[in-house]
């Protein structure tokens, strides 16, 4: 079941329809959060009130003809209002991770090593980029969004969203 299909049932006040929803966006969804604020007790608690917001608001789904994209912009909305009155949390948080593949255990510590140094090394460069910008990367290579999708979530015009990621990575060079 694609999306739409998903909010039209909920649209009928089909309780499958939030299902549908919960089973194909609460993952990225939770991601998401994650990579804004970090704080993941938060971000449980922020999804689970958001789609008891989505039940009882079902209503005033009309003419949703992206159902990622509405979601994502919905919830970056109610978690940003919830961390403005938690005012403790941390600033954006990446997980980098890099799988390894099978090699003798001397060169996987090296690997493994020399990965985790440049985590560390990505973690700081990435503390220098602007919030919009850490949005846009994480959006654009970890969630593989489209520019087009990134424009509509962060809210700014599609050769902004290019710009921005362009400044980002220019950013990150200088620091790596």
């Amino acid at each position: 079941m694609i999306g739409l299909d998903c909010i039209q049932l909920l649209k009928d006040g089909e309780r499958e329809g939030l299902g549908c929803l919960y089973k194909l966006f609460a993952e990225d969804l939770y991601r998401y959060g994650v990579a804004i604020c970090g704080n993941t007790t938060l971000v449980e608690e922020c999804l689970h009130d958001f789609f008891v917001y989505i039940w009882e608001k079902r209503k005033k789904f009309e003419n949703v003809e992206n159902p990622k994209s509405y979601l994502m912009i919905s919830y970056k909305r109610r978690l940003i209002k919830k961390l403005a009155k938690a005012k403790d949390y941390e600033p954006l948080n990446f997980d980098y991770e890099v799988n390894n593949q099978q090699e003798s255990a001397e060169e996987q510590i090296i690997q493994e090593e020399q990965e985790e140094e440049f985590n560390v090394r990505l973690s700081e460069a990435m503390k220098h980029l602007s919030k919009k910008e850490r949005q846009a990367i994480h959006l654009k290579y970890f969630e593989r969004y489209k520019n087009e999708e990134i424009a509509e979530l962060l809210n700014i015009a599609n050769q902004s969203v290019r710009n921005l990621l362009y400044r980002a990575i220019q950013n990150l060079r200088k620091k790596l």
